[in-house]
């Protein structure tokens, strides 16, 4: 194994949940994960498959929804010497 220590694998313990929001509405999705060689995991989240620009934390947030802000959420999971793992996606609904 080397120097680098043992490959990791990353277990998502909490997904983000589907949010249904009114227009002005403030969206927050949380999702939880650990990588099993103990190496900090590092997120990027994701709206209908694209990366969103600074959404890098466990949590994402936005305030003052708008009907655009609506559409399948995800976050990319990553950490050293493991492999990139995908959430479970999450629906946004803004009325």
């Amino acid at each position: 194994m080397g120097s680098r220590g043992p490959k990791g694998v990353i277990s998502v313990t909490t997904q983000p949940k589907n949010a249904d929001l009114a227009v002005g509405g403030n969206l927050s999705l949380t999702v939880a994960a650990t990588s099993s060689n103990g190496k900090p995991v590092k997120y990027q989240w994701q709206k209908n498959g694209t990366d969103i620009s600074g959404a890098t934390a466990a949590t994402y947030t936005k305030n003052s929804v708008v009907a655009a802000d609506a559409g399948t959420y995800r976050v990319a999971l990553s950490a050293e010497r493991a492999d990139t793992l995908n959430s479970a996606a999450a629906t946004v609904t803004v009325k």
